[in-house]
């Protein structure tokens, strides 16, 4: 297991490559002019030597120490000139390969021939630009091999693989054949919308923990085939916590019945925020009763709606959610991407992203602070691809990854990176890590614990047309 965190920024840095090769130029010149000033000190230095008498050996030192002054700036110029150079072309050449790999996905042979145009100007090999670019390359082509070998028997019968893996076994595939084929639907873009008609989903509000029969709060949402939602009675929550790390973000998306959950937060001078914590996939069913399945996964990858997102929506709605009140989002997997598209629906004001394992990246605006955990042994978090080339949130985002096993075998078919256990001990990890951002991500928690009360609501979803009566 390795204890090796990424943590790159995620949010949109611009550099100005062409003002750290002016700048470099400059410092150059003026490494020459002051060499040449240095020159002249110590030939003045050397003339003195033989004509000032020994009992001025003040200006001898004098001389002596202007001339190592001269020396030592002359040095310092020139480390600084070259570092900058030096800066200049890993950023030109981290951003020529980025470009290039969306230009290779998009098609765009026009701009691809320039980008190698400049590589070559830059003494970059030109078969190697697509390298680096994936991160999840290697363990890519080690992925697509097992899933043919392994997984698509298990999906027609024939495998000693348990049902549990199929599952995630055909996530996999699917990221697999996504990759490959260059589908680049890893990231939702800041004008980017859910398309496609709503989804016929019942939404019931229960407590915390509890079963959606035996503990059903008197509120029941039904999303109708226009998407509006309707209470039909106010919704029992219990008391809870503020969270006061990643770590338990990750804990409290629901892992029983409900696949959401919902907290309200009584802030301080009578203002209310919230906190929804959505859950990953859980069936690889196309279409049945549980709404968070392979279909729903499909819809929403496609950019299309789902019955998932729609009960999220419906959810919120039925929870009190108003547009002005603060919103903060945790997705695992699927959630992840519900999630991100409720951030970029424009419905509420968001004021974090924290996702877990997410096939998806969002270009939130700077308002946000986006917080995205993958792994890079994790082929669900490895659908979002090359990401942005925008970045998206706040100055303070993060994306913070790890490799679990770099080792690529068959324990990878049970996606255990995937798991949010092990993304929960990731988010550990960098609450304790010396990244100077984690400042930002604790203040997120100190605001959250001021709240004078904080009740949690879970939700759970049933496609409407196999909702039993």
């Amino acid at each position: 297991m390795s204890n090796d965190l990424e943590v790159t920024h995620g949010g949109a840095v611009a550099v100005d490559t062409m003002q750290l090769w002016t700048a470099a130029a400059v410092l150059a010149g003026q490494t020459r002019t002051l060499r040449e000033v240095a020159a002249d000190i110590a030939c003045v230095r050397r003339e003195l030597w033989g004509v000032v008498d020994l009992l001025d050996a003040d200006v001898l030192g004098y001389a002596r120490s202007a001339e190592w002054l001269a020396d030592a700036t002359v040095d310092g110029l020139s480390d600084l000139g070259h570092d900058l150079g030096r800066s200049a072309q890993e950023y030109e050449e981290v951003e020529l390969r980025v470009h290039w790999q969306f230009a290779r996905l998009h098609g765009d042979d026009v701009a691809r021939v320039e980008i190698e145009g400049r590589a070559v100007t830059l003494g970059i090999d030109v078969e190697t630009l697509g390298d680096e670019t994936v991160r999840f390359g290697e363990h890519a082509t080690a992925w697509w091999e097992m899933a043919t070998q392994y997984v698509l028997p298990t999906l027609l019968g024939g495998s000693p693989f348990g049902s549990a893996n199929v599952a995630f076994g055909s996530m996999a595939l699917a990221g697999m054949i996504a990759l490959i084929s260059g589908l680049d639907r890893g990231t939702i873009p800041a004008v980017g919308m859910l398309g496609g008609p709503a989804k016929p989903v019942v939404v019931t509000a229960t407590l915390p923990g509890g079963s959606a029969g035996a503990k059903q709060a008197a509120a029941t949402v039904a999303r109708s085939s226009e998407g509006a939602g309707r209470s039909a009675g106010p919704i029992t929550s219990l008391r809870t916590t503020a969270p006061t790390s990643l770590a338990m973000l990750a804990g409290r998306i629901p892992n029983g019945p409900a696949q959401v959950s919902i907290e309200r937060f009584a802030m301080p001078g009578g203002r209310t925020e919230w906190a929804v914590y959505v859950a990953g996939t859980r069936t690889s069913d196309m279409g049945g009763a549980e709404p968070w399945d392979m279909k729903s996964n499909t819809e929403l990858y496609l950019g299309e709606r789902s019955a998932s997102s729609d009960a999220v929506f419906a959810a919120m709605r039925a929870a009190g959610v108003q547009p002005d009140q603060p919103v903060h989002l945790v997705g695992h997997s699927q959630g992840g991407m519900i999630a991100a598209n409720v951030a970029m629906s424009g419905e509420f004001e968001v004021g974090s992203l924290t996702t877990f394992g997410s096939p998806v990246d969002a270009e939130v605006p700077e308002s946000v602070l986006s917080v995205r955990v993958r792994h890079d042994d994790d082929p669900v978090a490895a659908l979002a691809g090359v990401g942005s080339p925008v970045g998206g949130g706040s100055p303070d985002s993060v994306v913070i990854s790890r490799t679990g096993n770099s080792a690529i075998g068959l324990h990878d078919l049970g996606l255990p990176m995937h798991g949010l256990d092990a993304y929960a001990r990731t988010a550990e990890m960098y609450q304790s890590s010396r990244d100077v951002r984690v400042a930002a991500v604790e203040r997120l928690f100190t605001h959250l614990g001021s709240a004078d009360e904080v009740t949690r609501t879970d939700y759970v979803a049933v496609r409407r047309q196999l909702a039993s009566g």
